[in-house]
């Protein structure tokens, strides 16, 4: 019921009838709930805006934007592993223990008793109070359980409560709305009015009205909060300012300075539960954060959530940690954290770990251990044989520290895929256009470069282009165009974004690289690229970095085996071999000569892919024997199911290559009408499949094709599009009834005109303005009527 009307406050829609308010007020968190739902449309709104407009949050738009109303359990889990287990530190023989289903048993030290009405706690982000609606009921055990001890005067439950919201919660927040409804919840709890509620910036003291009543580094027993998760990315400049001021190590995220601002807050001994984002468990920008946590703190319990705790936009990319730490410093403590990063059902996992004791997504580590590891990430999970590679190892930055390449600042200007400036097996030398690692997808072992960088005269055109756009850097073009001197020489290159695994290749002698596609150089480099290619290396990379994000100081931080033999160089090399003759069967690859011979069952390509497989199972053997992990999965990579189909579509389009002079010495022909598919083309394509793959493949390509000219004149240009990542070698243009091929590069003015497109002026085929250029005054090129629509877009 209360779900319905939120979910109808959130649409704008009011029920005609409202519900009556005990009924909608039955959960006494009802009213956060509902608010979040009403500010919901506003949070899209503002997001909306910022992505698109690319502004950022002004102070007014936070509060709205960073309502998250806290899941129950979490919250449970969150106070009963503070205050709950305060209580029992204070007092051994309580009872109510039995009752928290969400306290992590261990041993801690005692602490000396104090009074329940002397507990003081705080939300500095409190939003709606749901915090203090359930620390109210815990609290309420509290007074009971220490009336039964020690006996004397009773009070009434009016006077808990009254000493509850009188003396033990303590609230703030940036939002004044949230504020009142904090203090309805309370009073429709308790029956009493809400006294240290305050409007305010719990991480401004300029701005906290009402915290003089308590101080505003007033030490509290427990400090427990779900803060805002903003980065300062979104953030008005002026914001980001005041929070590298107030909180250095943490001003990357509020999230953070929530952190450093719990900590401030609390008691020596006090204890802290925070919901906060996980980044802050691993980034490099939170490195000196975790270092100054580990110095003032000692991290009890975590529950490592990730992804899907908020249903929010896209449920993976908010990804959350329950942390409780508590203030103070003892390396021998052990932290208890739970993995439920893959976890369907999050709470029954983390219910279920802490009621077995053992679990295989339960770890426990002394806090030296926690902090031991580079940049100080919580890498938790690591089996002890990780842990001593990153202990024992040297790392890699300490001899090929990886490199970030070449920006260009705008690519349409300066850069191509091979097939816009050269032909298939160009061995020619290359002046202007060099080729250039950009990154890009998945792909181990080899990976000729398939893009082309205009670096003629050392690259004087983008160096000119950097200092036009960056006047600010004063001439000094290699702050953006990086490590010139390591351009054209042999290592390894990388993708730091992709959505898989993490993949290294051999980069080749000559090639330029970019940032998306840093690269490093070690003596010898085969050795290390097996060993980076390696799945014992995916699970190091996974502790160092958990986001789709490999950074060039992630990867100097990998420890690397001190000595490995030739056998891992050998099956390095064999692994490239296999990898460049799958190219070769690729026409979008330069190295590419024909395509795999015909097989319907696609067996030529499945050896070699088996073949391939087996030396990746062997190099993932022999790099975890160097690292001692003999637990890993050393399969090798999948081997994908053979397409017919597809590959039956590339021996036609090598005919029709073939047949325009692309692929081969000679040209049978400079234009192709293919709809309706001319007959002599059609005879002479036929002929090309029966010379290279002989008649009775030829027969079966067709027929898998559904025919020559039906796949030729109704779905070869849309299929071509695709296969040149919407770049293609040929554009189709219907003319005067028919639809032709024309490759602009080698066109004419006479060739055009042959075909009856007369241009306007001169075709220059300037391609060195970009291809969005050319393809924008296209029409000015051609006379009125003739060019009725490109074919290529679909």
């Amino acid at each position: 019921m209360l779900r319905k009307c939120a979910v109808a406050m959130k649409s704008g829609a009011l029920p005609k009838i409202l519900l009556p308010l005990e009924e909608v007020l039955k959960s006494d968190d009802a009213l956060g709930e509902i608010y979040q739902a009403i500010n919901a449309p506003a949070l899209e709104k503002a997001y909306r805006s910022t992505a698109l407009l690319r502004r950022k949050f002004t102070a007014d738009e936070i509060a709205p934007v960073t309502q998250l109303f806290t899941p129950r359990w979490v919250v449970e889990f969150l106070l009963q592993n503070t205050l709950g287990r305060m209580w029992v530190q204070m007092h051994p023989q309580s009872r109510l223990a039995r009752g928290w289903k969400w306290l992590v048993p261990g041993e801690y030290p005692a602490e000396e008793p104090k009074s329940a009405r002397e507990i003081r706690i705080c939300d500095p982000a409190c939003g709606t109070m749901n915090f203090g609606l359930v620390a109210v009921d815990m609290l309420r055990e509290f007074y009971r359980e220490e009336m039964e001890r020690l006996g004397g005067k009773r009070i009434s439950s009016r006077e808990i409560d009254e000493n509850i919201v009188g003396r033990n919660l303590f609230g703030f927040d940036i939002d004044r709305r949230a504020i009142q409804l904090a203090q309805q919840s309370l009073e429709l709890k308790t029956g009493c009015k809400a006294r240290h509620l305050y409007v305010g910036d719990s991480l401004s003291e300029s701005n906290a009205h009402g915290w003089p009543s308590v101080g505003f580094n007033a030490e509290f027993d427990i400090v427990v909060t779900n803060p805002p998760y903003l980065s300062s990315r979104n953030l008005d400049a002026s914001i980001v300012a005041r929070m590298k001021k107030g909180y250095p190590s943490a001003w990357r995220d509020a999230c953070a300075c929530f952190i450093v601002r719990a900590c401030q807050l609390l008691r020596e001994g006090g204890r802290a539960g925070i919901l906060t984002m996980q980044s802050f468990m691993f980034t490099g920008g939170f490195a000196r954060l975790r270092k100054e946590l580990s110095e003032s703190s000692v991290i009890e319990t975590v529950a490592h959530i990730g992804p899907g705790l908020f249903d929010i936009g896209n449920p993976g990319t908010l990804q959350t940690t329950a942390m409780v730490f508590a203030r103070g410093h003892d390396p021998k403590r052990k932290s208890t954290i739970f993995r439920l990063v893959d976890a369907d059902e999050k709470q029954l996992a983390l219910k279920s770990a802490i009621a077995s004791g053992k679990s295989p997504i339960r770890f426990s580590l002394s806090q030296s251990e926690l902090n031991s590891f580079p940049r100080h990430a919580w890498m938790y999970w690591l089996l002890p044989s990780a842990r001593r590679a990153f202990r024992e190892f040297p790392a890699l930055g300490e001899f090929a520290p990886p490199k970030q390449g070449l920006a260009t600042t705008d690519n349409d200007r300066f850069v191509r895929f091979w097939w816009e400036i050269e032909p298939p097996g160009f061995a020619g030398e290359r002046k202007k256009w060099l080729p250039y690692a950009k990154g890009g997808r998945f792909r181990r072992w080899h990976e000729s470069a398939w893009h082309r960088v205009n670096w003629e005269n050392d690259g004087r055109e983008i160096k000119q282009a950097i200092v036009d756009r960056y006047p600010y850097l004063n001439g000094k073009w290699q702050w953006v165009a990086k490590n010139t001197a390591w351009y054209g020489k042999p290592g390894i290159t990388y993708s730091y974004l992709t959505s898989g695994h993490f993949s290294a290749r051999k980069l080749d002698a000559g090639t330029l690289f970019d940032v998306a596609g840093s690269s490093l150089f070690p003596t010898d480099a085969f050795p290390i690229l097996g060993i980076l290619n390696s799945s014992s290396v995916r699970r190091l990379l996974g502790a160092i970095n958990p986001t789709v994000n490999f950074q060039v100081g992630d990867l100097r931080q990998l420890p690397i085996p001190p000595s490995f033999g030739s056998e891992l160089k050998d099956e390095v090399a064999a692994a490239i071999d296999l990898t460049k003759k799958l190219d070769t069967f690729d026409e979008t690859s330069p190295d590419f000569v024909h395509p795999a011979p015909w097989d319907k069952s696609g067996r030529p390509i499945l050896e070699i892919q088996h073949k391939l497989a087996a030396i990746e199972g062997r190099i993932d053997r022999i790099v975890a024997d160097l690292y001692g992990m003999q637990d890993g999965d050393h399969s090798g990579q999948r081997t994908k199911v053979a397409d017919s189909e597809d590959l039956a579509r590339r021996w036609i389009s090598y005919a029709l290559g073939n047949w325009l002079g692309r692929f081969g010495n000679s040209a049978m022909g400079e234009v192709a009408v293919i709809k309706p598919l001319d007959k002599k083309l059609a005879d002479d394509l036929r002929g090309i499949l029966v010379k290279h793959a002989d008649s009775t493949a030829a027969g079966e390509i067709e027929t898998i094709v559904g025919g020559l000219e039906r796949f030729i004149s109704r779905d070869y240009l849309r299929w071509h599009n695709r296969l040149y990542l919407n770049r293609p070698v040929y554009w189709g243009f219907s003319v005067g009834g028919r639809t032709v091929l024309i490759n602009f590069l080698t066109a004419n003015a006479k060739l055009l005109r042959s075909i009856g497109i007369v241009p306007a002026k001169p075709w220059r085929g300037r391609w060195d303005d970009g291809t969005a250029a050319n393809l924008r005054p296209l029409s000015d090129y051609l006379s009125d009527g003739l060019l009725k629509k490109s074919l290529n877009g679909g």
